[in-house]
């Protein structure tokens, strides 16, 4: 197995959660499907739609113990509901 491995049975109830919603939005496209879809799609791009609003979640700051200083963390999250 990659030294970066992690089981499933090692993480949390929550964690599972954010990995799941993380799966949900991943996509492999290209630069030039990407610069099309941004003209064309009205939903942000999976990259956003995951990264830009994890890193205002506090829960997930939580369960992943995100520190000041990475790039998933947010000092002032944006509050959305």
């Amino acid at each position: 197995l990659p030294s970066n491995y992690i089981s499933l049975e090692s993480l949390t109830d929550k964690q599972k959660f954010f990995i799941a919603w993380a799966q949900i939005w991943k996509n492999n496209i290209t630069k030039e499907e990407l610069d099309k879809r941004i003209m064309t799609d009205p939903h942000s791009p999976g990259e956003w739609r995951v990264n830009g609003t994890l890193a205002n979640i506090p829960e997930f700051h939580t369960v992943f113990e995100i520190q000041p200083g990475s790039n998933m963390h947010r000092e002032n999250p944006v509050q959305m509901w």
